[in-house]
């Protein structure tokens, strides 16, 4: 193999394998013919003692907390006695009504018979169309909704 540039050398140290003073790489390179595969030893690996971690130290005995089951609360279209998830509280919900799926429904179904004029706007004024927003008169945190539609 012809010697490398000059210029892919710069400022490297030659390499290794060329140099003729360096000892065979294995033992018994010298004695192989040339263009034979030189045999591959393998030096067993040191033995070294595996450390193990110390065990945990022990814990007292701590007693298990239980989760108490929250029970769905049945919501509908007037105040509900139950506890306020947010403030653990015995309370009867406040009320709010707001327009929902059956407003926007009845006031499609006005448009298309013929109810434009403000006909189709009745809907919205009436209680029993509206869905139902229940929330804690403590804390006002929403407990849930009750939809009609």
């Amino acid at each position: 193999m012809a010697s490398t540039p000059d210029m892919y050398n710069a400022g490297m140290p030659p390499a290794p394998y060329g140099d003729p003073n360096m000892p065979p790489m294995y033992p018994n390179a010298a004695e192989m013919p040339p263009g034979q595969p030189q045999p591959v030893a393998y030096a067993a690996a040191p033995a070294q003692p595996v450390a193990y971690a110390a065990a945990p130290a022990p814990v007292a005995d701590v007693a298990p907390v239980t989760p108490v089951p929250v029970q769905p609360i049945s919501l509908g279209a007037s105040s509900v006695m139950c506890v306020c998830p947010s403030c653990h509280a015995t309370i009867t919900t406040t009320t709010i009504y707001e327009a929902g799926g059956l407003c926007w429904l009845l006031c499609c179904g006005l448009i298309i018979f013929g109810f434009v004029f403000g006909c189709c706007l009745i809907p919205f004024c009436i209680n029993d169309c509206k869905d139902v927003v229940h929330k804690c008169p403590n804390c006002n945190a929403m407990i849930g909704k009750y939809s009609r539609l």
